[in-house]
């Protein structure tokens, strides 16, 4: 299922759902009805979250970042690092946050400026984490919020910078704000959110257009407002 901004690139999990009770769909349908949507967030729009109790947020007063140019990230080495597979720190063969916390000694050593963490969120990992149920908290695969916490001022301490993978352009089908989405209404906050389009064909049983997922399948999936669509790649 698609999940992007741009047409022409999808990533899961894709959730079409245009509301063919729509006007610009032409069914004469009262809500609610059957449209194609896909999971994707059009920042800036819709209520305002609270991001006060991210990690990043609860950590920023702990330990000052490291001090240096504004332009530092232009000549900056960068690690990147997918949490599931870079340090096990206790043995269940999944990484996790501590696992980074104890390699930052290798890391500093080899002369990183920035470490870049994949997504840790919670997700029910549709696309590897990319699928974000939760901005605001951590998936209790890879650890806690006060491990989070923990690495960012450990990770300060030894010099190095935090960049997180947030992922603005498209959340999980389990978001919030996509489930509410589902539930309001053409036209509301919440919908403005993603892309909600009318469908073809006399009663909207067509996707809005012919674009393709690169999971493979098409980059819309036809929803009701009380049903989450099932979840699959592509």
């Amino acid at each position: 299922m698609p999940s992007a901004g741009v047409p022409g690139t999808f990533s899961p999990p894709a959730v079409g759902a245009i509301d063919s009770s729509d006007p610009a769909a032409g069914s004469g349908e009262a809500w609610p009805s059957v449209g194609w949507s896909v999971v994707t967030t059009t920042l800036g729009t819709g209520p305002t979250p609270d991001h006060s109790s991210s990690p990043a947020a609860a950590a920023s007063d702990a330990a000052p970042a490291p001090v240096g140019d504004s332009e530092w990230w232009r000549t900056a080495v960068t690690y990147q690092i997918y949490l599931r597979s870079f340090a096990d720190s206790d043995g269940d063969g999944i990484g996790d946050i501590p696992g980074i916390a104890g390699k930052l000694g290798y890391l500093a050593d080899l002369g990183v400026d920035a470490l870049w963490v994949n997504p840790w969120y919670p997700s029910p990992q549709a696309d590897g984490g990319y699928d974000v149920a939760d901005y605001r908290d951590i998936d209790p695969t890879f650890g806690t919020l006060d491990d989070a916490r923990a690495l960012i001022v450990a990770a300060h301490q030894a010099g190095l910078r935090i960049l997180l993978d947030i992922v603005p352009n498209h959340t999980s089908d389990e978001h919030p704000w996509f489930t509410a989405a589902l539930a309001a209404g053409p036209g509301s906050p919440e919908r403005a959110r993603y892309l909600f389009r009318p469908g073809r064909g006399p009663a909207g049983e067509l996707p809005p257009n012919d674009w393709r997922a690169v999971f493979g399948g098409s980059t819309w999936q036809r929803t009701t407002i009380t049903t989450i669509p099932c979840r699959r790649p592509g």
